[in-house]
């Protein structure tokens, strides 16, 4: 089911940024939940991926050959892919590629750039992959057993996998992003949400002076304290 579509995340399907972050339950490092995942893409196990632009085969994410000026770098903050392809004279190996060039002919490679966005992998296959690694799982949100509210309802920003709020200005944020993105807020950029956040009179009355940057991404669990 390879291909390109307009949706988002489904209970079927998980964002890349996603499931870095349930793999990253299991393993307790986002660094190696990354590796993780592009090792088992290589192998060819996600057999159910979308996403929106163009297709990139998950069997050559995070392939990076500077001699040839090839690269497929992965964002999982962003849950992007991308095809990149620099001029042979930016190569480092330049007569090595510029033989390929002309023995494949320059139109054989496509454009220079692609980019596939919004990438989703579909559920049942990351918890394969978790099974196959040996790697323990849940599906229950991080944090859930251990915070409540005093009613035995769990916090909003523990549904939503953001840090515990620090300050009013940081609750507020989160308040903010979740009513305005939802479960979608991970793949919205901290530049675009406080340009939202600054058109918002609610917020910009509620929180004064506006937060700065950093606060927003604390808010966020992007940068850590």
């Amino acid at each position: 089911m390879a291909g390109t579509s307009d949706s988002l995340s489904t209970s079927e399907e998980l964002l890349l940024v996603d499931v870095r972050a349930l793999v990253a339950q299991a393993c307790k490092s986002r660094s190696e939940a990354e590796r993780l995942i592009i090792e088992y893409a290589n192998k060819g196990h996600f057999k159910r991926v979308r996403g929106t632009g163009g297709y990139i085969d998950p069997r050559h994410w995070g392939f990076c050959d500077p001699g040839l000026g090839f690269f497929i770098p992965v964002n999982f903050d962003t849950s992007t892919v991308e095809y990149v392809r620099l001029p042979a004279d930016k190569a480092t190996s330049y007569l090595l590629r510029q033989q390929m060039d002309e023995l494949l002919q320059k139109d054989f490679y496509g454009p220079p750039h692609e980019a596939m966005r919004l990438v989703r992998l579909w559920r049942s296959e990351v918890l394969s992959m978790l099974t196959k690694a040996g790697l323990p799982w849940s599906l229950e949100p991080s944090g859930s057993k251990d915070e409540k509210t005093e009613d035995g309802a769990v916090p909003e920003h523990v549904k939503y996998d953001m840090p515990a709020p620090k300050s009013p200005e940081q609750k507020a944020i989160q308040a903010f992003v979740i009513k305005t993105y939802g479960s979608n807020w991970r793949s919205v950029s901290t530049r675009t949400i406080m340009t939202a956040a600054r058109k918002d009179k609610e917020f910009t009355l509620l929180v004064q002076p506006f937060p700065d940057r950093s606060t927003f991404e604390r808010a966020l669990g992007r940068k850590k304290d």
